[in-house]
């Protein structure tokens, strides 16, 4: 097992290589380029081109781009300026600010007041350090502030339920709970009640939920529980499990509908395999029949399905 393992992940690595290099050479073919025309749509001056290209390192041959690229990557994790929202990084965009920073300032206003506005520090402290040195911005040292496990906690805390990225997670992880909650359940009482109007009223749902798009149906969930109802809120996040209801909902109906179907599917074909004649045969109680015997085995053929392993299915 543990062979098999690390051979998928080092076949991944150069997977992953591959990867990037088809991306960053399609981006290279593609014609134009993110200083072609500025933001009001007038073709950028040939001298200002040049400097901005410079800048980025454009400027440079393919090959060396994508080892600075890489390079940035692998050793900073850095995936560079955004060209879309200047001024911020990508890495902002996916992690949000330096929550650490943040917990460090709160401290300096309790301390100093107002007088910690003109504050900042010599070098951008990490959960590493033991200390940081606050400087004025005119470069003047001002004190030493320890950094306290219970500031690098708050910090991974907020980390943890404000960055963007882990935001996305959060919403993907319960909108993929809410799908196998619901859709399973739901595809099982729908094959065991096959042909009834349990049955017709369960696929129809399913039906929906694979037909409707997200964002048609994330304003329809606004419409009715937020404006109408009142019920649940339109923004905000980490205040109250209320915020992820619709998120999460509007991402995980598309997937509850494909599982209740899939489940519905593969029940059927397994409830009237033989192995499940001979066991009623024999005497099985038949309520045992559709709970026990195919619930391991439907849910084995539908991930083998869905993960294409060459399995039993």
């Amino acid at each position: 097992m543990q062979r098999f393992i690390l051979r998928r992940i080092l076949w991944n690595i150069p997977v992953l290589i591959l990867i990037t290099v088809v991306t960053f050479g399609m981006m290279q073919i593609v014609p134009g380029g993110p200083f072609t025309a500025g933001s009001s749509g007038r073709p950028i001056p040939p001298e200002i081109r040049a400097n901005m290209m410079a800048k980025y390192g454009l400027d440079k041959p393919v090959w060396q781009q994508y080892l600075n690229y890489m390079g940035r990557l692998l050793l900073h994790f850095d995936f560079g300026p955004s060209l879309r929202r200047p001024g911020r990084t990508v890495n902002q965009m996916l992690f949000g600010g330096n929550f650490l920073v943040d917990v460090l300032r709160e401290h300096l206003r309790d301390e100093f007041g107002t007088a910690a506005s003109s504050m900042t520090f010599a070098e951008t402290p990490s959960l590493f350090d033991s200390k940081a040195l606050v400087v004025k911005t005119n470069g003047e040292p001002v004190a030493y502030i320890y950094i306290t496990w219970s500031d690098r906690f708050e910090a991974v805390k907020r980390f943890l339920t404000l960055a963007p990225v882990m935001v996305s997670a959060q919403v993907g992880l319960v909108s993929i709970a809410l799908a196998l909650i619901i859709g399973i359940p739901l595809g099982i009482i729908s094959a065991l009640k096959q042909n009834t109007w349990i049955d017709y009223i369960a696929m129809f749902i399913s039906m929906l939920g694979v037909s409707i798009p997200n964002f048609i149906l994330g304003i329809v969930l606004i419409l009715v529980f937020a404006l109408w109802l009142e019920l649940l809120p339109t923004y905000g996040w980490g205040e109250s499990w209320k915020q992820v209801v619709m998120p999460a909902v509007t991402l995980g109906t598309g997937g509850m509908a494909f599982i209740a179907r899939l489940t519905r599917a593969s029940m059927l074909e397994v409830i009237r395999a033989d192995y499940i004649r001979t066991a009623r045969a024999k005497g099985l109680v038949e309520r045992v029949v559709p709970w026990d015997v195919p619930s391991a085995t439907e849910v084995v053929e539908a991930q083998e399905r869905v993960s294409a392993w060459e399995g039993v299915s």
